[in-house]
């Protein structure tokens, strides 16, 4: 797993607290070699924000997620579909974690 952040210092820190589960790193946004492309921050909540990652770098045997919900498609998503990416948005994410948020808002289990 290879974790990017504009913010080095925050993308090294991650890698470390997450080191026990395997093979992780810090490193640049290139996403070649990898099956697996998510955005986990707020870029994309904007029509003028830029890519979390390179649009050119995208393969077709790349998944693309994008945790940004109620945005409609991102820049990243519409650079994933023109790539032929298999992509996913927010919405599901959020849709799969309601019970659990009311739960835990409501004291149940």
């Amino acid at each position: 797993m290879i974790l990017h952040d504009v913010d080095t210092a925050k993308a090294e820190k991650l890698a470390q607290l997450l080191g026990h589960r395997g093979q992780v790193a810090s490193g640049p946004p290139d996403p070649a070699g990898c099956d697996l492309v998510i955005n986990t921050t707020p870029m994309g909540m904007h029509p003028d924000d830029p890519l979390p990652v390179s649009g050119e770098l995208l393969t077709a045997s790349m998944f693309v997620g994008d945790v940004v919900a109620g945005h409609g498609q991102t820049p990243l998503l519409k650079a994933a579909q023109a790539a032929s990416c298999k992509p996913a948005d927010g919405s599901g994410m959020v849709d799969a974690g309601l019970d659990l948020m009311l739960e835990f808002l409501l004291g149940k289990r």
